[in-house]
């Protein structure tokens, strides 16, 4: 992806899905505390400082908030920054009885209209998971959407892709 802003925060979503995958604790902890949003900041240009200067993506409006879902699953939202197509609005972690959950809300295409959307998608371990449309760029509606696919009221992923992220 030479030459592509697209790189850092493609790189950086990945990367603090397989984080809070592999050490959820820390992941919550390091993210979820009163400098939540510092330790993003510092995350985001650590990922960055690997990549050429024209590659990176400045942090601006980067944010991490600790809340719970309805059933009172802890919950960590990471906001990012603005995304371009394929990249991420927010990044979700849920932590459950089964372990944790991650999931993103991405910049999208709609096929074959070709309009702007959002989607769903769920970083697994061993998958990723296309929950379909999502709801506008809103941290709330997101969570919300997350909330009912945790909670078994939305309907299974329209596709699930092999992948090793943990």
């Amino acid at each position: 992806m030479a030459g592509s802003k697209r790189a850092h925060p493609m790189q950086a979503k990945y990367l603090l899905a397989r984080t809070a995958l592999q050490d959820a604790a820390w992941f919550f902890d390091t993210f979820g505390d009163a400098d939540g949003s510092g330790c993003l900041a510092r995350f985001w240009e650590l990922v960055g400082s690997e990549l050429p200067e024209p590659e990176r993506v400045a942090a601006q409006g980067l944010a991490a908030q600790g809340l719970a879902l309805d059933d009172g699953s802890p919950a960590l939202l990471l906001s990012l920054p603005a995304p371009e197509r394929n990249d991420a609005h927010f990044v979700a972690a849920v932590a459950g009885r089964a372990g944790v959950r991650v999931f993103c809300l991405e910049r999208s295409l709609s096929f074959p209209e070709q309009r702007e959307c959002t989607v769903i998608a769920e970083l697994a371990a061993d998958h990723r998971a296309n929950w379909g449309n999502g709801p506008a760029a809103d941290a709330g509606a997101f969570l919300a959407a997350v909330d009912a696919i945790v909670s078994g009221a939305r309907p299974g992923p329209l596709a699930t892709v092999p992948m090793q992220l943990a």
